[in-house]
């Protein structure tokens, strides 16, 4: 959800117990303009080409609604006969007079734009507890969250996003928000807010045929959701590249793909299905492989007398962690099916495509990360705008695995079926079988 200021028409602005009229004459989704009279706006700012804030500011629309802006920013200018006017921009918008941010309510209703999927579709219930007497309720449009007991409008909020995010992971992309609203007993005020940018999905990415996952009991629900915040926790930068990668103001698909490869790394480390692929060898090795090197006397060869062993035992204290192309082949196998096509295609007598995508996948980090690529042998920008599916693909199946979400390989498959189809039109490398 982004703030439309073509949304509102201000006609009167309430500040400091006064009313003064305004007149608004132009808006766009930069902000508002607005005409007063005099040389001061609301009694008190005067033109000095820089920009003012206040924490809240009541207003009445043309059509006489009353609602209530939060955080506003606002800058005095003067056109060109010489009138004063002001641009304001806010980031929260409340209907109705109120006092202050955050509300006191015990209900909270958001409305989806679900043109891509039915809620219920992917649920076998229709309300189940996620915390001590807060209910979550889920419709065919809208979810739910109530409380027994009063809490803030943030805290509420903030149990939504958690949920919304556990969502994308079984629907493969953000929801669109078309309303939210807040109940305080049997009072009902509707909510819009600029939502941070890694919530707003690219429209090429929405896409109704994401969902392969088998409708969650409550049980099944809670295990799974549960695990999910634990993980979301301990690997938050990695969830929030993931979530950028696919946000829609990320331009290039070149840069996107490198910070979803880069939070693969993270990942892995953080997944309990890569366990036993944590380390090379035993820690015991190791420390064997550390007394060993820096036992070693090189003063013949280096003619120094001093031995940095402590440098030495700093770089060598990685020597059993695998390498970043090692994880990557990890993650890229979590699903045999994502990439079996690419396997199964020859290069040559002696290369799978796989292992030359392999290695573009890690020359493409480096050259960001680096600096480096090694000939030339990285994505282009068709190959980043094509592959970023496949690797969204593998990080939910990596974070379903985790958290025990059943997949339906039947619906995963016929994906995977279509992407292969798409590719091989638009890169022409596979093979006609």
């Amino acid at each position: 959800m982004r703030i439309n200021y073509c949304d509102f028409n201000i006609k009167q602005i309430y500040y400091k117990d006064k009313k003064f009229n305004v007149k608004q004459f132009y808006c766009d989704y930069n902000g508002i303009r607005l005409y007063f009279e005099g040389d001061k706006f609301l009694n008190e700012f005067i033109f000095d080409n820089e920009q003012k804030t206040i924490d809240i500011l009541k207003c009445i629309t043309i059509d006489d609604s009353k609602i209530t802006l939060f955080e506003v920013f606002f800058t005095i200018l003067i056109d060109g006969n010489g009138n004063f006017l002001a641009h304001i921009k806010f980031n929260r918008v409340v209907t109705g007079f109120l006092e202050n941010y955050p509300i006191n309510c015990n209900k909270m209703r958001v409305v989806l734009d679900n043109k891509k999927y039915i809620i219920s579709d992917f649920f076998e219930f229709e309300s189940v507890e996620i915390e001590n007497r807060i209910i979550l309720t889920l419709s065919h449009n809208f979810f739910e969250i109530k409380s027994v007991k009063m809490i803030t409008s943030d805290y509420i909020i903030d149990m939504f996003f958690k949920f919304y995010e556990y969502f994308n992971l079984l629907c493969g992309f953000f929801p669109n928000i078309k309303n939210i609203y807040f109940y305080s007993g049997k009072k009902v005020y509707e909510y819009m807010f600029n939502i941070s940018e890694k919530y707003i999905t690219k429209q090429i990415y929405i896409k109704n045929d994401l969902f392969f996952t088998s409708s969650l009991n409550q049980t099944d629900f809670l295990t799974s959701y549960n695990a999910f915040l634990k993980l979301r926790k301990k690997a938050e930068l990695s969830f929030d590249i993931y979530y950028c990668s696919m946000m829609q103001t990320n331009i290039y698909p070149e840069v996107a793909i490198v910070n979803l490869l880069q939070s693969f790394d993270g990942l892995f480390n953080k997944l309990t299905i890569f366990k036993d692929k944590q380390y090379l060898f035993k820690n015991s090795i190791k420390e064997k492989l550390i007394k060993r090197y820096c036992d070693l006397d090189i003063s013949d060869i280096s003619g120094l007398d001093a031995f940095d062993r402590e440098r030495i035992k700093g770089l060598l204290g990685y020597i059993n962690k695998p390498s970043f192309s090692m994880k990557i082949r990890h993650i890229l196998n979590v699903s045999e099916r994502i990439f079996e096509t690419e396997k199964k295609t020859n290069i040559s007598e002696e290369k799978k495509y796989f292992d030359i995508l392999l290695k573009k996948f890690i020359n493409t980090r480096n050259k960001f990360s680096h600096s480096s690529a090694k000939n030339n042998k990285y994505l282009d920008g068709t190959e980043s705008a094509l592959y970023i599916m496949k690797l969204f693909l593998t990080f939910r199946i990596c974070v379903m695995k985790e958290i025990k979400i059943n997949i339906q390989s039947t619906l995963l498959n016929d994906y995977i079926q279509k992407l292969d189809i798409y590719f091989n039109k638009k890169l022409q490398i596979f093979n006609d079988d």
